[in-house]
């Protein structure tokens, strides 16, 4: 998933069901760069047709509403938990690194 189909997912996560031109209108852009986008995210089932809308089709069209599914959101707690995951062996990587170079600079001022 790339980073504007990750942000595209977190807006539907942030409201009940969005379109393709009220995310354009929410962005500030224009519609068509969402559209595969959208089509991405359906397919792989992070999103489905919202079942409160007047038009429920699977066709991405410009006020087709869509709403997000709980693989959508089991899909952003993955990456949320990766995320965090890499950032702790981050931590613990630097923290090993300072320990070595201290000792490293400890055996020269203190030797023996």
């Amino acid at each position: 998933m790339n980073s504007t189909s990750l942000s595209v997912l977190r807006y539907f996560a942030k409201r009940t069901s969005l379109s393709v031109s009220d995310l354009a209108v929410i962005c500030n852009q224009s519609a068509h760069i969402f559209v595969p986008h959208f089509k991405y995210l359906l397919d792989n089932g992070f999103i489905e047709p919202d079942p409160q809308a007047s038009d429920p089709s699977t066709e991405i069209k410009l006020r087709s509403k869509f709403c997000i599914t709980l693989a959508g959101k089991d899909e952003l707690e993955n990456i949320k938990q990766r995320k965090q995951t890499t950032r702790l062996k981050e931590i613990r990587a630097w923290l090993t690194l300072a320990i070595s170079l201290a000792a490293f600079i400890k055996s020269f001022i203190f030797p023996g």
